[in-house]
């Protein structure tokens, strides 16, 4: 992943502009879409971002949405972190 979609998907993680869903990429309901970690980074990196990554962090990131119910911005920092 380049630099500067990692800083564009940890930005769009923290901007408060994606509401986060559990359980699937995106989620469109009465108020409107919502989204998960590689949901948010698909909406702004484009599929080919989402299937450049590893499997492992794919799964990863994964755990960390939907599992651990993280928020976005828990999940920002350990991508911070991790990438």
């Amino acid at each position: 992943m380049s630099p500067e979609v990692k800083a564009k998907w940890i930005e769009a993680l923290r901007s408060g502009r994606y509401r986060q869903c559990i359980g699937r990429m995106s989620r469109l309901d009465a108020k409107g879409c919502s989204y998960c970690a590689l949901g948010v980074l698909r909406v702004i990196g484009g599929r080919r971002e989402e299937v450049l990554l590893r499997p492992d962090l794919r799964d990863y990131i994964i755990n960390l949405n939907d599992r651990l119910k993280l928020s976005f911005e828990e999940i920002a920092d350990s991508l911070e972190d991790l990438l």
